[in-house]
């Protein structure tokens, strides 16, 4: 879907990498040459920080140069290291539920599945609660690889606990700094 001027497509055909909203503005910023701006600290930063939370994948639009090894020999440049997973999050208001707004939070693998979390949302920190636990109808596990119209949901299949466990961590490191 891009074409960078100047520059010859390093491949065609589809790429499966995983690439987030926030990364095309980092990415534009490489390859326009701008000076490159830091790397965002902690989970939100206020709008007058001029930083970066996306990840750039423009190294996949510029065709790499060759190393020179000790001896003479060229070794190719090692490619970049594929994002592993890509999160978002929106506010969920249970039907029925006089509990008040939730809040979805959504990891989505490289690996093929989608694990979501509904926590309790706090309005006056604009935050989820993370402490306040998980019940069965709060998570949602999906594997794109044998049910890409998400019809089923695995979070109770003891055959995806590994992996539950494991985005489970992620979507908290993410959003909670903690495990």
């Amino acid at each position: 879907m891009w074409r960078v001027p100047g520059q010859q497509a390093a491949s065609k055909g589809h790429n499966e990498r995983i690439v987030e909203t926030i990364d095309i503005f980092p990415t534009i910023i490489e390859l326009v040459g701008a000076p490159p701006l830091p790397k965002c600290e902690g989970i939100d930063q206020p709008p007058t920080v001029a930083c970066l939370q996306g990840e750039s994948y423009a190294s996949e639009f510029v065709l790499p140069t060759a190393r020179t090894l000790a001896g003479g020999a060229v070794a190719p440049p090692p490619p970049p290291k594929p994002k592993q997973h890509a999160f978002s999050q929106w506010p969920f208001k249970k039907w029925g539920a006089e509990t008040g707004l939730r809040e979805g939070y959504t990891v989505r693998s490289a690996a093929g599945f989608r694990y979501t979390r509904y926590v309790p949302y706090n309005t006056s920190s604009f935050s989820g609660d993370w402490a306040a636990g998980a019940g069965d109808d709060d998570e949602e596990l999906y594997d794109y690889n044998i049910d890409p119209w998400e019809t089923t949901n695995f979070v109770e299949n003891v055959t995806y606990a590994a992996v539950v466990a494991e985005l489970r961590m992620v979507l908290q490191e993410q959003y909670v700094g903690i495990i």
